[in-house]
């Protein structure tokens, strides 16, 4: 076991996983994609997506982190030299996503104090003005230290010590935060009402292809998959460990998870007569208004906020820890030298946003508008571009390349992981979702964005993916020939 160490229990590996996944996306943006999408219908397309596109890249990440034993970058050149770049594509998205990660967990921690000590003067007010205060003092610059610290300590501790210690703490705790989010708000005169707000289905929306999109979408981003963290934590796991239950476990956990979220959203936001949106602004502006209007506003507000802090908490730590391995293994380096490197080029980033306020960057009225929708950009963009266009690259590769036979890809991998699981999954089946369905689907999806937003230049990524996939090919199949011919010549 390398420094560091791994995980030493197998519910250490599941709890990480599961509290990287829930992360932020699950608290403010899954409800909204419900409410936005049909109601109670968008569950359909969402769940179908689970087990149609999710689970089955999931797997791969799980199957291929235990298989090789190696964090993303290599473990992907240990199959597939060629494309190597698509690991370290991966790591370099999830260093850009955990430096916003921060600067909102940074806020979140501040809306803490604010909910304890203030109690009803929570910010309020429209989204270009409620945040002006807030974002030109020096909280924020304060709670990326903090956030950060907090960080580097865990990290710095080590797999073992730090992650698995931590996220045996956060994770269950999150659960209990918000299922008491959930009863209180439907003790709520109107908490009834929030629930049908939140789940009346509109069967008809089921038509509308921007639906089945945003619930692939949605999927991708709340899983975790394709920002090499999960590559990263199952390399962590001893040899033999379980594949297929535990991709089923953290899948419905996470999933599940999402669907509470809702019940702990909408009866207050229904309480308060408030809009439903998918920005940043629900959990920071919409919210804290809502919460004024119930009785034990500080209290409620501070429960919410602490969840959001440690959703927020345990993804980060996974984004830093996906950064940390690959470099840790690429470069030779010990852990304490690259978690330093790693928190302070995250500190750098955090900074560079959270410093825009006190530094009189934002300007007045609708500039600060602007930098809560430049944060909202990069949460959408990931979900919709970046992480299907990686997740696309392992498919290809995994699915089309590994294996010998139209459908030998997906079947070897199955098959591997059924040999060390509690439950077997149809090796022929599989290797038909993972290597029809799940491209067909992230390819449609890929492209009916970039058209939709007039991204066309976002097609050169596509190129280089399918490329990539291609070389992988040829040089996999070269190499089966030669070790043919080799062989029949012994």
């Amino acid at each position: 076991m390398s420094e560091g160490g791994g995980w030493a229990t197998r519910l250490g590996f599941i709890l990480a996983a599961v509290g990287s996944a829930i992360g932020l996306g699950n608290i403010w943006r899954f409800p909204y994609q419900v409410h936005a999408n049909g109601g109670g219908a968008f569950l359909i397309p969402y769940f179908a997506a689970l087990v149609l596109a999710g689970i089955p890249v999931l797997l791969v990440e799980i199957w291929l982190g235990s298989e090789t034993g190696l964090t993303t970058p290599l473990a992907i050149r240990e199959k597939f030299e060629e494309s190597e770049f698509l690991g370290w594509w991966a790591v370099l998205n999830g260093f850009i996503v955990n430096a916003y990660y921060v600067v909102i967990l940074g806020w979140s921690a501040a809306f803490i104090v604010f909910a304890v000590t203030h109690g009803s003067e929570l910010p309020t007010g429209d989204l270009f003005t409620a945040f002006k205060a807030f974002l030109t003092s020096w909280y924020p610059v304060a709670g990326v230290i903090v956030i950060w610290a907090v960080n580097y300590v865990i990290l710095q501790l080590g797999v073992e010590d730090g992650l698995e210690r931590a996220n045996k703490l956060f994770v269950p705790f999150i659960w209990v935060l918000v299922i008491l989010l959930a009863v209180r708000g439907l003790m709520l005169p109107s908490g009834l009402e929030g629930l049908e707000f939140y789940l009346t289905p509109d069967f008809g929306a089921l038509t509308d292809p921007g639906i089945w999109i945003a619930a692939f979408g949605q999927i991708y981003f709340t899983l975790s998959v394709a920002l090499g963290i999960m590559i990263t934590y199952a390399s962590y796991q001893p040899e033999g460990q379980d594949i297929t239950n535990n991709a089923f476990i953290i899948a419905f956990a996470n999933c599940g998870f999402a669907f509470l979220a809702g019940f702990a959203i909408f009866p207050y936001l229904v309480a308060a007569d408030a809009a439903a949106t998918d920005s940043i602004g629900l959990a920071f502006v919409v919210l804290p208004q809502a919460f004024q209007t119930i009785p034990f506003t500080p209290i409620v507000g501070a429960i919410f906020f602490l969840l959001l802090t440690l959703a927020g908490l345990s993804s980060s730590l996974s984004l830093a820890e996906a950064q940390v391995g690959p470099l840790r293994q690429k470069l030779d380096l010990g852990r304490t030298e690259t978690v330093n490197a790693v928190a302070l080029a995250g500190v750098a980033l955090s900074l560079v946003i959270a410093l825009e306020g006190p530094l009189g960057l934002l300007g007045e009225g609708e500039a600060v508008g602007q930098s809560l929708q430049l944060l909202g950009m990069f949460d959408t963009s990931s979900a919709t571009y970046t992480l299907p266009m990686i997740a696309l690259g392992e498919t290809l590769i995994f699915g089309w390349v590994y294996g010998v036979g139209a459908f030998g890809g997906g079947q070897r991998i199955a098959t591997a992981a059924n040999a060390v699981s509690d439950f077997s999954i149809p090796p022929r089946v599989y290797a038909v979702v993972l290597q029809i369905v799940v491209p067909t689907a992230l390819g449609y999806t890929i492209l009916s964005k970039i058209f939709a937003d007039g991204q066309t230049g976002l097609i050169a990524p596509l190129v280089i993916i399918v490329s990539a996939a291609i070389a992988s090919s040829v040089t996999h199949r070269s190499d089966a020939v030669e070790a043919a011919s080799g062989g029949e010549e012994a």
